[in-house]
């Protein structure tokens, strides 16, 4: 991502072709290496995914130590695609 900046990011949820749905976002990145702002996106998912006892004070120790190696990267979109195959009524 240093050397090459451009990314693809896909997001696709369905089990069968008339099921089909998604959303592609084009663009590129910026690492995300400062640690505090890495916890923060730490706390967000856990909280998102989680629930508040992701961010308790418990389990603040554990994302504290994550934060420390990991990086976030985040995507400055240029272009969006998406799809439903669900809108064409199983006529592809």
């Amino acid at each position: 991502m240093r050397r090459d900046s451009k990314i693809t990011g896909l997001v696709e949820s369905g089990d069968t072709y008339d099921q089909l749905k998604g959303l592609e976002l084009v663009g590129s990145a910026t690492i995300v290496d400062d640690y505090d702002a890495v916890l923060a996106i730490g706390k967000a998912v856990g909280l998102k995914y989680n629930g508040d006892g992701a961010i308790s004070d418990a389990a603040l120790p554990f994302l504290e130590a994550q934060a420390k190696k990991r990086l976030g990267i985040q995507i400055n979109v240029e272009q969006v695609v998406s799809w439903d195959h669900t809108k064409i009524g199983g006529g592809y």
